[in-house]
């Protein structure tokens, strides 16, 4: 099986003030993305386009301080919640001989989700750690609690649910 970490929306205009424990969050994922790096495994970072995440203004980037490399990482574009919808992120996990994803980002209960549950459909295994994913407080739930909702709602039917990343940095 070969894997690839897809890194979800990890963008200036999503990643705003008040979503949940950001900090951590990058440092997780930078922790993902030196892993899949050190393996030589594919790492492919989705971005959303939509009327405030316009192409090429600050609020599409990717976070300064993920580790992404423009011009050498792979990005898709999408303007969906589902990465796969009308994207050709399928076909270049397929060139690539990819059936097992990893997914990190934001916002847990759209594109995280989405991309989720359509991944399993397709017949991809999927993993992902504890603390790699987040999103804000709504009307009806703390983003806390939504992860943990996400979290244990996925586990064992969508995904395999990891929960200590420092057991998995080198």
């Amino acid at each position: 099986m070969r894997k690839a970490l897809l890194v979800i929306d990890m963008q200036n205009g999503v990643c705003t003030d008040g979503i949940f424990n950001l900090k951590q969050i990058i440092k997780n994922i930078n922790s993902r993305i030196r892993y899949f790096r050190k393996n030589k495994l594919p790492i492919i970072f989705i971005q959303h386009v939509d009327s405030t995440l316009k192409p090429h203004s600050h609020n599409w980037k990717i976070l300064s301080q993920i580790d992404y490399v423009s011009g050498k990482d792979t990005v898709i574009q999408k303007t969906h919640a589902d990465a796969f919808y009308k994207t050709d992120l399928k076909e270049k996990l397929s060139q690539l001989g990819v059936n097992e994803l990893e997914i990190v980002g934001a916002q847990i209960e759209y594109c995280i989700d989405t991309t989720i549950r359509v991944a399993h459909d397709l017949g991809y295994e999927i993993t992902m750690y504890e603390g790699t994913a987040t999103t804000f407080n709504n009307e009806f739930l703390s983003a806390e609690k939504m992860v943990d909702y996400y979290y244990k709602m996925w586990n064992q039917r969508f995904l395999t649910l990891k929960s200590s990343i420092e057991n998995h940095q080198n």
